[in-house]
């Protein structure tokens, strides 16, 4: 009985959990910041170790040039688990979740071997593992890892559960890569804009080619060590207080 009422309460909080995580990542669709994705992936780790009962929760995010997955966000009762070094992704158990893109379970990691930090799992109190893979279509680009106090199996309500969250958790780091890449194209594209201004400029007032302009801005940010685009706006800034000047003049 008490276990039926048990596992009534787990699907309880586990639907309510659900809810909450599908409305942060509904809301983080509309926020263009990097720091609000990592308040959702926060709040998100803290909702399903609420969930679990679970000691440690993580949230691991690939990165594809070194090959390594490294905490992005993490419930945990112990600090150790937060200076865990990156781990690489060819040969440690976590990985495995990237390279198979398909969910592990390991009943005891204390005494799983492929797991890097038996000792630290020993000192946390950590038992079993559910690790989920963050998936964009075919792609992983991290895992969800939630870890139990005592050895256990997990349902197939929470593994579900666990899918649903990582799913949403995938949307929203997706979508934030997504704005960082079309506030960097605006960026650039407002760059070349300035330096194109800049160049005009230059041409103008020394009767040089767009080529020499070019080459002479060029090489004067690199002899003041300074970006390209910083120098561009100085000349247009000067530009435009010089002309706001001869108005003056001729009122």
């Amino acid at each position: 009985m008490s276990g039926a009422i048990s596992r009534t309460r787990l699907s309880e909080r586990s639907r309510a959990a659900a809810k909450k995580v599908e409305l942060l990542a509904a809301v983080g669709h509309t926020i263009m910041s990097e720091g609000y994705l990592d308040r959702i992936l926060q709040v998100i780790s803290e909702m399903v170790a609420e969930t679990f009962d679970s000691p440690v929760c993580s949230i691991m995010i690939v990165d594809e040039d070194k090959q390594e997955l490294s905490i992005r966000a993490a419930r945990c009762s112990s600090p150790d688990y937060l200076h865990k070094l990156p781990i690489k992704i060819e040969d440690s158990l976590i990985g495995r979740v990237v390279r198979e893109r398909q969910l592990v379970t390991v009943p005891d990691v204390a005494a799983e071997k492929s797991y890097k930090y038996p000792e630290l799992a020993r000192r946390s109190g950590l038992a079993s593992l559910l690790s989920v893979p963050l998936l964009i279509g075919q792609k992983v680009i991290g895992t969800l890892n939630i870890y139990t106090s005592e050895p256990r199996s997990f349902t197939p309500e929470e593994v579900g559960f666990a899918k649903a969250v990582a799913s949403q958790a995938a949307l929203a780091s997706e979508n934030a890569r997504l704005i960082s890449e079309s506030l960097e194209m605006k960026h650039t594209l407002e760059a070349r804009k300035i330096i194109e201004r800049a160049k005009g400029i230059l041409q103008h007032r020394h009767s040089i080619s767009e080529e020499q302009a070019y080459l002479d801005l060029r090489s004067e940010s690199r002899r003041l060590r300074r970006p390209m685009r910083d120098l561009a706006e100085a000349i247009v800034l000067a530009e435009e207080l010089y002309r706001k000047g001869q108005k003056k003049d001729l009122v």
